[in-house]
C-alpha cells in the first residue's frame, strides 16, 4: 500500500529510476513494506488499548486493572463486564448501581436492599447453586459493598410451597425423587 504511493509521490519530481531492478525501486519496495508493517503495528496498538475494541493481548491488560477476572467468556462480554466494573465508584452501592454492575459483569443474580447495611442477592430463574458459583462468587463479593450484611439466596422447594401443592410422602417416593432432585423441584413462577 505505501509502495504505491510513495511511487505516485515521487514519480511527478522525475529525479528517480523508478523502473522494476533499479536501486531505487527496491527502496521504495522496502521502505513500503516497512510502513506497512508500523501502520499494522499502529492499528493493534490503537485497537488493543481502547476497551470498546480491545480483544486479545489489550484485554487482558485491561482486565489485570481490576481484582477478578470477569465472569463472561466472549470478548465483547469481557468488555461489557470491564466497562462496567470501571463505572464502579465510590458511594456507588445503590441497588441499581449494583445490579447494573453485576449485569455488566455477566453475572446472573439480582441484589435487594433488605434495610439499612443489609442486601440479599437472588439469582433468578435458576434453582438450586448456580453451575459457576465457585466462579461468580469471588466477583460478587468484590462488587457487594464490604460494609454491608449480604445474604446469599439459593432457591429450592419450601415446605410451604409442598403443603400448598398438597404433595404427599406417597407421590414424592412414587417419583422417585433423590433428596437433590425433591429440594430442586420447584413449582414454575406464575
Amino acid at each position: 500500500m505505501y509502495e504505491r504511493y510513495l511511487r505516485a509521490l515521487l514519480a511527478p519530481i522525475g529525479l528517480y529510476d523508478l523502473s522494476a531492478g533499479t536501486h531505487n525501486a527496491a527502496a521504495i519496495s522496502a521502505l513500503g513494506s516497512a510502513l506497512d508493517a508500523v501502520e499494522e503495528k499502529l492499528d493493534t496498538a490503537l485497537r488493543e488499548g481502547v476497551l470498546a475494541t480491545a480483544e486479545d493481548a489489550g484485554l487482558e491488560a485491561w482486565e489485570s486493572l481490576v481484582a477478578r477476572r470477569p465472569a463472561a467468556s466472549t470478548a465483547q462480554g469481557r468488555r461489557a463486564a470491564l466497562e462496567a466494573l470501571l463505572r464502579v465508584r465510590e458511594g456507588s452501592g445503590s441497588a441499581a448501581e449494583i445490579n447494573g454492575t453485576l449485569r455488566g459483569c455477566g453475572v446472573p443474580a439480582l441484589a435487594q436492599e433488605r434495610g439499612v447495611g443489609s442486601i440479599r442477592v437472588t439469582f433468578p430463574n435458576v434453582v438450586g447453586v448456580p453451575a459457576d458459583f465457585e466462579k461468580i462468587r469471588p466477583i460478587l463479593l468484590d462488587i457487594l459493598p464490604c460494609h454491608a450484611e449480604v445474604e446469599i439466596y439459593f432457591r429450592y422447594l419450601l415446605w410451604s410451597e409442598c403443603e400448598a401443592l398438597g404433595y404427599t410422602w406417597a407421590q414424592i417416593e412414587t417419583a422417585r425423587y433423590t433428596w437433590e432432585q425433591f429440594q430442586c423441584a420447584v413449582p414454575e413462577e406464575a
